[in-house]
C-alpha cells in the first residue's frame, strides 16, 4: 500500500493513529517508538527524521527499506525524490 505523510507529522502520531500504526505491519510505528521518548516524539517530525538522514536512526532506515519518496513542492511545481538517490 501507499501512505502519504506531511513533513510536519509528529513521530507520536505514527504510533497513535490506527492507519500509521498498522502500515507495513507496524514497522513504521515501532521505529518511531524506538527513536525517542514520548516527550521528544511529541515534537519531533518525520520531516526532521528525513532531513537529518541519520543512518543509525531506525525510523530513517525503515523509510529507506519501504522505498519512501519525498515530494518537494514550490510555487513553480513539484519534484519527487527517492531517499536512496
Amino acid at each position: 500500500g501507499t501512505l502519504s505523510l506531511g513533513a510536519m507529522v509528529r513521530l507520536q502520531m505514527l504510533i497513535d493513529h490506527p492507519v500509521t500504526a498498522s502500515f507495513a505491519g507496524g514497522v513504521l510505528a515501532e521505529a518511531a517508538r524506538r527513536s525517542a521518548n514520548r516527550n521528544i516524539r511529541n515534537v519531533a517530525t518525520i520531516g526532521g527524521a528525513v532531513a537529518t538522514a541519520d543512518p543509525q536512526d531506525e525510523l530513517y532506515l525503515i523509510l529507506l527499506t519501504l522505498d519512501a519518496q519525498v515530494t518537494r513542492v514550490t510555487q513553480t511545481g513539484e519534484a519527487v525524490y527517492s531517499l536512496t538517490t
